[in-house]
């Protein structure tokens, strides 16, 4: 009830910020009292249920007495044949639902299921734009796809995903070519981890650089479509790692992983450009990938300098990223992007003056 045109604020304050840090709080206050892996586990129940709770209160806040007043409009089938096999869809996401976990819990070793889990929980820097983004998307495509402006719905899929893998695509590359320098902080057992660390990043690479192509096939009508992708991304996932963990164990798992990740999502960017006509990769994509070439190529040179350290590898990924950001401000921005940056500036201007008159209303009462 919280994700709308002109509700994002409490969606962010809600998903993002206040149950994290109520989950945060509380998880590390029971496990210093001693409660373990159950206090953890928990602190998501009781955080959830404080974030329900704020939801309710901002939605209450929210609402006119029109909409009060307003007679109930309920239409179950339609609601129905929208709601499962989007919710199917999105409980059966390869990305969510770590699948690589349950299946190298029933094939392999207890060891190899926490490597795998300390990859997955790296990749996430990476995928915070994109899970980030969906939030405003999804009633973007219904309404520009409703109003039959596609060309104005490709233009803007475009801009997203470019803003999208302009965050994530240096995060992946660190990953992938300086793992050793995140798994430190797991401890000196989860080094292991680092060659699958990167692995997962090639896969992820393909999720956020097709951009939230997902919610363009579901809003636009055919959460159906999404919900068969997904149970053949399971089917398949299941199946290759039943053959590949026997025979290659956690890097066999790694890469299939990599695998089913980068079908489904090109799987996806073809329905999108047969069923509603647009399709994600416009010439500013070539920006924020040239200067992720860029930064990677001054990170592989950075690796010729003798002495290597945990030290001398942060500051070679602080380097690459300044190169990083140079090249980009050096290609600039397209006259859509700059629309969507100058409208962000403007909504931020406004709420500062907001904000500020209602200080001075305070003041003055």
């Amino acid at each position: 009830c919280t994700q709308a045109y002109k509700t994002m604020v409490p969606s962010v304050m809600v998903g993002n910020v206040i149950q994290p840090l109520i989950r945060i709080a509380f998880g590390v206050g029971l496990l210093l009292a001693g409660f373990g892996v159950a206090g953890a586990v928990g602190t998501l129940t009781l955080s959830m249920a404080i974030g329900a709770l704020v939801g309710a209160w901002y939605f209450a806040r929210m609402i006119t007495p029109e909409e009060r007043a307003a007679t109930p409009l309920v239409q179950l089938g339609a609601m129905t044949r929208f709601a499962l096999p989007q919710g199917g869809a999105s409980l059966l996401g390869i990305q969510s639902l770590g699948l690589g976990i349950i299946v190298l819990g029933l094939l392999s070793t207890n060891r190899a299921v926490g490597l795998f889990s300390i990859a997955l929980a790296l990749q996430g820097p990476g995928g915070v734009f994109l899970s980030g983004i969906v939030n405003i998307w999804a009633p973007v495509v219904a309404d520009l796809y409703e109003r039959g402006e596609i060309a104005r719905l490709d233009a803007l899929y475009k801009t997203v995903t470019r803003w999208i893998v302009t965050f994530a695509f240096p995060v992946y590359a660190a990953l992938i070519l300086e793992p050793d320098v995140f798994v430190v902080f797991f401890g000196s057992r989860a080094e292991e981890a680092a060659p699958i660390v990167a692995i997962v990043a090639v896969g992820n690479i393909f999720y956020s650089g097709t951009g939230p192509t997902g919610y363009v096939i579901s809003m636009s009508g055919r959460p159906g479509i999404n919900f068969i992708n997904s149970v053949v991304a399971v089917v398949v996932y299941v199946g290759l790692g039943a053959w590949a963990v026997p025979r290659y164990g956690l890097v066999g798992m790694a890469w299939v992983d990599v695998g089913v990740t980068a079908l489904v999502n090109s799987v996806r960017v073809i329905q999108a450009k047969v069923l509603v006509g647009v399709q994600p990769f416009g010439r500013s994509f070539l920006k924020p990938l040239g200067a992720t070439l860029a930064g990677s190529a001054v990170l592989l040179a950075w690796r010729l300098i003798p002495g290597g350290s945990w030290g001398l590898d942060v500051a070679g990924i602080a380097v690459a990223a300044v190169v990083y950001l140079a090249v980009l401000r050096a290609l600039g921005i397209d006259p859509e992007e700059r629309y969507v940056w100058e409208r962000i500036k403007t909504r931020a201007r406004q709420a500062r003056r907001s904000r500020r008159a209602r200080r001075d209303e305070k003041a003055q009462q």
